[in-house]
């Protein structure tokens, strides 16, 4: 299984960045065509020399954005985009000298270099430009936020203030704990104090995403493997730092380290950039061929919904998103319009009796239009304007309402952690027969065994189960 998963991880990984490795280099020889009004030629020292640029320029970017925690990428941004193509550069000179003096046939004109060189670090200076922005756009949809909690005492030298400085503010610090009395003692950035018994209620009800464990006195041996186990097992990333205590503080340079030494760093697939990436750009896409492919569909759906009762033909609720945040959910109305008003009298048929979720066969607040919609899970279509938007994901948990929200327990809280969506493990086991723990521990395993192929399986799953009523074997199907 971890053999298989690495494949996948690295197919995935070589098939973004030969992606990133053609749209370079057809950059650069159309520059090269503009400039000399002649094509490349693919055995030409010329054409070799801007592979090899290329090349260089796009291994240091995966060494520096794609190999390392992308806060340190939003903190040093100028200095790694100024050292990489210099290197690029230097490298590419330093082969091309080295060409000329082993086959002196081979004629390298000290102009195509200039144009060469100059076009080429223009080129990848705007598309640095350009990833940079698209990472921060990530960052600011949620996608990159992490929780972080200190377990332990850090060394005063650390420059812990740093990690929470980069540019897409990536980071957030929810507390400090340490262990004694067989207690784990938090305290809250605004020194509330609080103790638990258990790691579940320490890292669950501070919704904690990342720990930092700074080995020690307190924080060693059972404590790291317990801490450690609990995170692997729950996917939740964690760093591990070395007692630095022992060591002098001879000299000025020993008062203060730029970065924090690790021992061992565990990262989830939620924070692979190349996933997360991946993952946007599939929502993107495909909910753009939604919206433009059904407008046909969309305006009879409109009017069939005003012409039925006169009301609006959205439905717009205020769900709970990604690490907590408020979200403006859309769907058509398909029910009557004081439905949510009428449903604290039907709360006696909910058939979901272990949880805050409503569910009620022949719904008699359902229109006549809304069965239809709902049967053919028409009613959800606006929710690709969510994609859009960057509130949702095509695959995620269902956001829930906030009155939902708050009946939450321990691990529940993780679902938060995921940009909801229009699908997921639920809607293709059998959504309307499952419990409300069910629902939540499906969405929960979810997103620990989250990666791009995964989400992949489930539209492909999703599709089957919605053309189910179609075909005549099913009932409402999504």
């Amino acid at each position: 299984m971890v053999i298989m998963n690495n494949i996948k991880k690295f197919v995935l990984v070589t098939f973004y960045h030969v992606i990133l490795l053609m749209i370079c280099l057809s950059i650069l020889s159309k520059g090269y065509l503009l400039f000399t009004g002649t094509h490349l030629q693919l055995l030409r020292p010329s054409t070799f020399l801007m592979v090899f640029f290329t090349g260089v320029y796009l291994l240091l970017m995966w060494k520096d954005l794609y190999s390392k925690s992308y806060s340190l990428y939003f903190r040093f941004t100028l200095g790694l985009v100024a050292r990489n193509i210099l290197i690029a550069i230097l490298s590419t000179l330093t082969v091309a000298a080295g060409l000329i003096l082993l086959f002196p046939e081979v004629v390298v004109s000290r102009l195509f270099m200039s144009i060469f060189l100059a076009t080429g670090t223009g080129v990848f200076i705007l598309l640095h430009v350009l990833h940079f922005l698209w990472i921060m756009n990530l960052s600011h949809l949620g996608l990159f936020h992490k929780r972080v909690l200190y377990i332990g005492k850090p060394d005063s030298r650390f420059p812990l203030n740093a990690m929470f400085q980069d540019a897409g503010i990536t980071k957030e610090l929810c507390g400090r704990c340490s262990f004694h009395d067989n207690q784990w003692h938090f305290t809250t950035p605004k020194h509330q104090k609080k103790t638990y018994d258990r790691l579940e209620g320490l890292f669950f009800r501070n919704q904690v995403s990342e720990a930092i464990i700074f080995l020690g006195k307190e924080i060693r041996g059972p404590i790291v493997a317990q801490v450690t186990e609990f995170c692997r097992t729950n996917a939740i990333s964690y760093y591990l730092v070395p007692d630095i205590a022992p060591l002098p503080r001879l000299y000025r340079w020993s008062n203060s380290l730029a970065y924090i030494p690790l021992i061992e760093r565990f990262a989830t697939n939620r924070d692979s950039l190349t996933q997360i990436s991946i993952k946007r750009i599939v929502d993107i896409l495909f909910s753009s061929a939604v919206l433009l492919c059904f407008i046909p569909f969309w305006l009879a759906i409109v009017v069939a919904i005003r012409m039925e009762d006169g009301g609006p033909a959205l439905y717009i609720s205020t769900r709970v998103g990604k690490n907590g945040k408020p979200i403006k959910f859309y769907k058509f109305r398909s029910m009557v319009l004081n439905a949510d008003n009428l449903k604290s009298q039907l709360m006696a048929n909910n058939e979901r009796k272990d949880g805050p979720l409503f569910k009620m066969r022949n719904d008699p607040r359902v229109t006549r239009v809304g069965a239809f919609l709902r049967r053919y899970s028409l009613d959800e279509m606006p929710q690709f304007v969510n994609v859009l938007k960057g509130d949702m994901s095509v695959v995620g948990p269902r956001p829930h309402l906030p009155n939902e929200v708050e009946c939450y327990v321990n691990e529940d809280y993780l679902r938060l952690e995921c940009i909801p969506g229009i699908t997921c493990l639920p809607q293709i086991h059998d959504r309307n027969n499952l419990t409300f723990r069910q629902w939540v521990d499906l969405d929960i395993k979810y997103r620990k065994e989250w990666n791009v192929f995964s989400d992949f399986k489930l539209i492909y799953q999703t599709a089957l189960v919605v053309l189910k009523p179609l075909i005549g074997k099913g009932e409402a199907g999504f």
